[in-house]
């Protein structure tokens, strides 16, 4: 009895350690065609791209771009959505043609045109939080080390949350998929992981809705 508590205890620490994700749809209209060419936008405003016009541009957007100091996690993000959304259909990187110089609505719609852009997909972290879980109650060997009840050995958890929209270009003001993402790891494995979670559940879920070409 007490070797299967020890090793469900052990097992529910390692799996403390791990990556896990949840995705939940909150809007979507069918696909007509998987798409070839989708612009990726990797932000953390806390912005609603519900409607999406000359205003929302600028204020999430574009304020977006013109933060200089938030630009070397954006080219990470992007560099990370890239690799896991990369199949039959392209991806263009947000951090590759908008700047901060590059950057008004006009000049953001002639990049749509001049690249043949048929979707752009919004990646807005919502937030990231930590959770403490408590101490485990029972002896445990960990790492061949004897842990003993009120020795205070916790497991802490990394928590991010996303909401992700992806927009038709040919009707631009309103997106044709909306989803909120949570993913939860190991505090050791830092936002890189998390990110990476998140891109890789992103890209599943878009892959098997048939938006994007495999």
């Amino acid at each position: 009895m007490k070797q299967t508590l020890y090793l469900c205890l052990a097992m529910l620490l390692l799996c403390a350690g791990c990556a896990s994700s949840s995705i939940n749809v909150i809007d979507k209209k069918n696909p007509t065609r998987p798409y070839t060419k989708v612009l990726v936008a990797y932000l953390d405003e806390g912005c609603d791209f519900t409607l999406f016009d000359s205003l929302t541009y600028d204020i999430c957007l574009k304020s977006c771009f013109l933060n200089a100091d938030s630009y070397p996690t954006r080219v990470q993000a992007e560099n990370m959505l890239a690799d896991q959304l990369t199949t039959g259909t392209a991806i263009v990187k947000a951090t590759d043609v908008l700047d901060i110089t590059y950057n008004s609505y006009d000049y953001f719609r002639r990049v749509i045109d001049s690249l043949h852009i048929d979707a752009i997909l919004m990646v807005d972290l919502r937030r990231y939080t930590h959770t403490d879980h408590p101490a485990y109650s029972a002896p445990l060997i960990v790492n061949g080390h004897m842990v003993t009840p009120g020795t205070g050995y916790n497991v802490k958890t990394l928590n991010g949350a996303y909401e992700c929209f992806l927009i038709n270009t040919g009707n631009i003001h309103f997106p044709i998929w909306h989803a909120a993402i949570d993913v939860k790891g190991r505090t050791s494995g830092g936002e890189h992981m998390i990110n990476n979670k998140m891109a890789k559940e992103l890209a599943r879920s878009l892959t098997s809705a048939g938006y994007w070409m495999h």
